[in-house]
């Protein structure tokens, strides 16, 4: 954030407003990488975009874009955003590789070359970047939020924990997870114990053998 010069303190209370209200607007974020699919890459790969907010966001124009760690801070374009692109409120986007093998159906399909890490995607709307995830030893520091998020082993993917949460920290809000493309990572659970039997029975007396 560019902002004009202040006195130090009401530099903070700007910045955090427009954090605030950025928060408050639930932009998109990235939510759910697939860089490293059980068996062959191609058809495997897929990046899933979540949005939180109360309103549609359009995605016209809006790019995916790939970093190689090993490269620097160089980004290329993995998917562009067409015509009629959008995400509606608490929806997910999935953006495919081609030849898509998955169950889900997505949203987009694209040439996608993602690498395993450590390397880094960003989601960048025209306005300007949204969200950025680096993932394993980065040198690089540009090329995550915070700290990088953990490297995938073949067959998961890094998934936001909650969903949509994005603390502005890869390493806090990716876990290493199963795929669940187009669909909530982690569903919200409501548990209840309505019966448990103790073997052997629980003691009358502590102390008792």
């Amino acid at each position: 954030v560019d902002l004009p010069r202040s006195p130090p303190g009401e530099r903070r209370r700007r910045v955090l407003t427009l954090l605030l209200a950025a928060a408050a607007a639930g932009l998109p974020v990235l939510n759910e990488v697939c860089y490293d699919p059980a068996g062959a890459d191609a058809g495997g790969e897929y990046v899933e975009f979540h949005h939180g907010g109360p309103d549609t966001v359009s995605l016209v124009g809006a790019r995916l874009e790939f970093a190689n760690g090993a490269e620097g801070v160089v980004w290329r374009t993995q998917w562009t955003g067409g015509p009629g692109a959008r995400l509606l409120p608490g929806g997910f986007f999935l953006v495919a590789d081609e030849g898509w093998c998955g169950a889900a159906t997505p949203a987009a399909l694209a040439d996608l070359s993602l690498q395993n890490g450590p390397d880094a995607v960003r989601l960048v709307l025209p306005g300007g970047l949204i969200d950025l995830l680096g993932y394993g030893a980065l040198a690089e520091p540009q090329l995550s939020e915070g700290a990088p998020a953990p490297n995938a082993t073949g067959g998961k993917v890094l998934a936001r924990r909650p969903d949509g949460r994005d603390s502005d920290d890869n390493a806090t809000d990716f876990v290493v997870s199963d795929p669940s493309p187009g669909a909530a990572n982690f569903p919200g659970i409501d548990l209840q114990i309505l019966h448990l039997d103790v073997e052997p029975p629980s003691l009358v007396t502590p102390g008792e053998e």
